[in-house]
């Protein structure tokens, strides 16, 4: 069975790969991309995912491109073309130094068991609440009528 890859494990190997990679330091098109997360060994090189990958990373801030003019030619074709250069953002310093998408997809875990947990103690102090105010009601209606009794 082929083992899967979380996908913000994934998100957090390429933007180590920005972050901690001296060639990644703004020379990054996306061949370049694919080739050298084959050679480290830190994703399969597929380029719809690795482009999905970097464009949520570009989405959340953490990576940035420029786009750079080449002129190409090649047999007969002469011509121009942009190519995005890719770069770490501080901000994607930042979030990779304090955990990355793991530690916040650990967080937002942690924080729904948190709020699971929080729901369970409530509905708990609801019950008890409710079966203390039956058991007062319960209690005063029995010394109104001892009270009654003693009146007679």
């Amino acid at each position: 069975m082929e083992h899967i890859t979380p996908i913000h494990e994934k998100l957090d190997s390429v933007l180590s790969f920005f972050v901690t990679s001296p060639s990644a330091k703004g020379y990054s098109n996306l061949e370049f991309i694919l080739k050298k997360l084959w050679e480290e060994n830190i994703l399969t090189p597929e380029g719809l995912e690795i482009q999905k990958i970097l464009n949520k990373l570009i989405k959340d801030g953490y990576i940035d491109y420029t786009e750079h003019e080449v002129y190409e030619q090649t047999g007969s074709f002469a011509g121009r073309k942009f190519e995005r250069v890719y770069s770490a953002t501080w901000e994607g310093i930042y979030f990779y130094e304090i955990g990355g998408y793991r530690q916040s997809f650990n967080e937002k875990k942690r924080l729904n068991n948190l709020e699971t947990n929080v729901q369970k103690l409530n509905k708990r102090a609801y019950l008890l609440t409710l079966i203390i105010a039956i058991g007062t009601s319960i209690a005063a209606i029995y010394y109104f009528i001892e009270i009654l009794k003693s009146l007679k």
